[in-house]
């Protein structure tokens, strides 16, 4: 199977890309390690492989709707 009819075939079966599926992942592992195991949203980000702290941030509050910040003194 080449990676186009993957990619293919994952989103027909998936209903969402591999790339975002990547995303969800990480963003439901950060907000895990930050709401149970106490990380900071630096250690959040590096631990699911962003560089960009602010990047990560971004993407964090388009998933949750609160920066991974906010989220931190929720806990």
């Amino acid at each position: 199977m080449n990676a186009n009819s993957l990619m293919k075939q994952f989103k027909e079966f998936y209903g969402i890309t591999i790339h975002n599926y990547i995303v969800l992942c990480k963003m439901k592992h950060s907000f895990n390690a930050i709401k149970t195991k106490g990380f900071s949203v630096k250690e959040a980000a590096e631990e699911v492989g962003y560089i960009h702290q602010g990047h990560f941030i971004k993407t964090f509050k388009s998933y949750y709707g609160i920066t991974p910040g906010e989220l931190k003194k929720r806990t």
